[in-house]
């Protein structure tokens, strides 16, 4: 499902929240628009690094007609668990269309 306020409040790092509000959209309001686009999305998940409290997971992500993309992401641990704080991507590869 396209439950953007699970991904708010679950998977994102208030940081990251709060980048949503500095450019004026909320948190689930930003998270709908991305969805908006993306059908069929896949995601594999590889090496994952901790360190304390902070931790790296390598990700690869697709969705349909959109090309693949290897990325890192960094993780932080909140009161609420493990939360996605950032990303950064490495080269996209060829499409899945």
């Amino acid at each position: 499902t396209h439950d953007a306020k699970t991904v708010c409040e679950k998977v994102l790092a208030p940081s990251l929240v709060a980048r949503f509000t500095q450019e004026g959209l909320s948190c689930e309001r930003g998270i709908q628009i991305f969805l908006a686009s993306v059908r069929n999305p896949t995601l594999s998940v590889g090496r994952i690094t901790v360190n304390r409290g902070a931790a790296s997971a390598l990700v690869l992500t697709g969705a349909r007609c959109q090309k693949l993309a290897l990325a890192n992401l960094l993780l932080v641990k909140t009161s609420g668990g493990w939360r996605i704080a950032s990303e950064s991507r490495e080269a996209s590869s060829r499409r899945t269309c």
